[in-house]
């Protein structure tokens, strides 16, 4: 029997707070461990530190559009655009746009598609509580 992946990791861009917050919540409860940022400048600090399977990327940002956050993509991460507004199933690299609002089912056909299937990994440790 092989062992379980280890947990998925998703970055989100989101300058809408509570989409934001919503978005965490959907992919903590899919047991995908996950970070958030408000802005292109925020994605690019997270990116360049740590290592993501999938980067979800609302379209337009306070600080530009994910096509910019795209145009100097260095990481490896599969990146999904989500927009209210998708005027094409494509973003400028080539990986898709998914429209909102982003339901369970979509995140789960995108965590799948993205090899980021929670059936196949190992549940996300959870922060220890003082007591």
């Amino acid at each position: 029997m092989t062992s379980p992946k280890p947990p998925c990791r998703v970055l989100c861009v989101e300058d809408d707070p509570l989409q934001r917050q919503a978005l965490l919540e959907l992919l903590k409860i899919l047991r995908v461990t996950a970070e958030a940022a408000p802005d292109i400048a925020t994605a690019r600090e997270l990116l360049a530190s740590r290592s993501y399977d999938l980067v979800l990327a609302d379209y337009n940002l306070p600080d530009g559009t994910a096509d910019d956050l795209l145009a100097d993509a260095r990481w490896q991460a599969r990146t999904v655009v989500v927009s209210a507004n998708p005027i094409s199933s494509r973003h400028a690299s080539g990986g898709p746009v998914v429209a909102k609002p982003l339901t369970r089912a979509k995140l789960e056909r995108i965590l799948r598609e993205g090899a980021c299937s929670p059936e196949e990994r190992q549940a996300p440790e959870e922060p220890s509580k003082a007591p």
